[in-house]
C-alpha cells in the first residue's frame, strides 16, 4: 500500500466498512431469527443452551461477513489496474480503470479482461488502432456509412 490516500480512496474505504458492518448485522439478525423460529416450531431439548448457541452463531456469522467483505475489498484494491480477480460468485470482476482525478475513466469487466481499462487507444497498444478509427455507431463499419 502506498503512503497517503486520496480523499476518494478514504471515502471508498469508509463506504466499504459501513457496508460490511450493515450486511454483517443483517445476516446476524437473520441467523438469530432462524434459531428463534426453529425453537418456536420445534421445541428442542437443552433448555437455556439454545440462546447461547444462537448468540454465538450469530456473532460468528457477523464476524465472518465483515471479514469477507473487507478482505474482498482489500484484494480488489491491491490488484493492479486492468487485472481481474475472482469475486466468489463464479464470475470475474475487473478492477476497472483509474477513474478519478487523473483524467482516467472507470473500465468495465470486459475492458479489464482485454487489458484496456482506463486507458486511451494509444496506451492500449497497436491492436487498438488509431484514435478515431472506431465507428461512431454500433454495427457500422465506417463513420460515414
Amino acid at each position: 500500500m502506498h503512503g497517503t490516500r486520496t480523499q476518494a480512496e478514504r471515502d471508498a474505504v469508509t463506504v466499504e466498512i459501513g457496508y460490511a458492518l450493515l450486511s454483517g448485522a443483517l445476516l446476524a439478525v437473520l441467523t438469530l431469527l432462524l434459531f428463534v423460529g426453529v425453537h418456536a416450531l420445534l421445541p428442542l431439548p437443552g433448555g437455556p443452551a439454545w440462546p447461547v448457541l444462537a448468540g454465538s452463531t450469530s456473532a460468528a456469522v457477523f464476524v465472518a461477513r465483515v471479514l469477507h467483505v473487507l478482505m474482498r475489498h482489500r484484494a480488489a484494491e491491491r490488484a493492479p489496474d486492468g487485472a481481474e480477480f475472482t469475486d466468489g460468485t463464479g464470475g470475474t470482476g475487473g478492477t476497472g480503470g483509474t477513474g478519478g482525478g487523473d483524467g482516467g475513466r472507470a473500465g468495465t469487466a470486459g475492458e479489464a479482461a482485454r487489458g484496456t481499462a482506463g486507458g486511451t487507444a494509444a496506451e492500449a497498444g497497436p491492436e487498438a488502432g488509431a484514435p478515431g478509427s472506431q465507428p461512431s455507431q454500433p454495427g457500422r463499419t465506417s463513420p460515414d456509412s
